[in-house]
This record gives C-alpha cells, sequence and structure tokens, in this order.
C-alpha cells in the first residue's frame, strides 16, 4: 500500500515540491474526512442495513468477480488473508454470501454474494446515493460540478496509482 511504498522509493525523488503538496494534504484530509462523515454517507447502520463499510466493500467486490476466493477478496481489499477469512465467516453468518467448492479443486472454497446480499446492497447503494443528493442539493450548481469532478479525478489518480504500486511489485 501508499505506506508499504516509501521503503521502495528512492529518496532523492522526494522534492521540495513534493514535500509541500504532502503537507497540504495532510492538512486536507482530516478535514474533507472530518466533512463527510458530518454528512453520515457511507455509515451503514444510517441507511438501515447494518453493514460495516468493511462488509460493503467485500459484497461489491464478491459481486464484481461473481464467484471469488478469500485470497482474491484480501488482495482487492488489500487486506491480510486471515482479515478477509474472518469478513467472508461473518458475511456467511449473515447469509449475504455463500461458500462454495471451486471447480476442479474440493478443497478450494469461494464465495458468491447470495440473493440476500444482492438485495442488502442494492438498498445500501440507494441509500447512499439518496444521502449524496442530499448533500449536493446543499451545494450551488459550481459547487456540485467541483464535487463531482473531485471524485472523477480522484478515481483517476487512484487507478493511476494502483497501477505504479502493482509495476513496484507492491
Amino acid at each position: 500500500d501508499i505506506f508499504v511504498m516509501r521503503h521502495n522509493m528512492p529518496s532523492q525523488s522526494v522534492t521540495p515540491e513534493i514535500r509541500s503538496r504532502a503537507e497540504r494534504i495532510v492538512t486536507l484530509f482530516p478535514e474533507i474526512m472530518n466533512s463527510m462523515a458530518l454528512s453520515k454517507i457511507h455509515t451503514g447502520r444510517r441507511h438501515g442495513v447494518g453493514l460495516t463499510f468493511n462488509q460493503y466493500q467485500a459484497l461489491v467486490v464478491i459481486r464484481e468477480f461473481r464467484v471469488c476466493s478469500v485470497s482474491e477478496l484480501a488482495r482487492k481489499l488489500k487486506i491480510a488473508q486471515s482479515t478477509a477469512s474472518e469478513l467472508v465467516d461473518r458475511l456467511v453468518e449473515a447469509r449475504l454470501v455463500h461458500r462454495e467448492e471451486q471447480a476442479g479443486d474440493r478443497r478450494r472454497m469461494a464465495v458468491r454474494v447470495s440473493r440476500a446480499g444482492l438485495n442488502i446492497m442494492q438498498k445500501r447503494t440507494k441509500s447512499i446515493q439518496k444521502s449524496y443528493e442530499r448533500v449536493l442539493a446543499l451545494l450551488s450548481e459550481e459547487d456540485q460540478e467541483l464535487f463531482e469532478e473531485a471524485f472523477e479525478k480522484l478515481h483517476r489518480v487512484a487507478v493511476t496509482l494502483e497501477s505504479k504500486l502493482k509495476q513496484m511489485g507492491e
């Protein structure tokens, strides 16, 4: 992840401009997160579905793969395999995913989102969208556009960063 990356980066690549940008990000990040927390956009209990953010993210990844091994889930969420296994156990217990044998290998298990899991994801997604609609309604048209553009830019940068980390062997 990003914090591991510092071990592989040559120190001479950190210019004064990069240091200044990093300082600004360190200042801005908590303010942004605090503002988002105030709106409680992504908290599961706020949406009446009782999912943690990590559980929701796991369901999104599993649905994306259709059938997903615990190791694939761990890699995609960038968490330890033991943590992914515990996460899957809780999702199975809640009947939001099913475990099944992987084709051709009875020893390896895979998980698939259940109908109940799909339903709860749909409810959560709609609820989050409504929360963003309420947040956007508080902003001017210009600020709404800035907000959306900021998310698009962050997404683009996150995809680029993930690609570069993979190239570095992270």
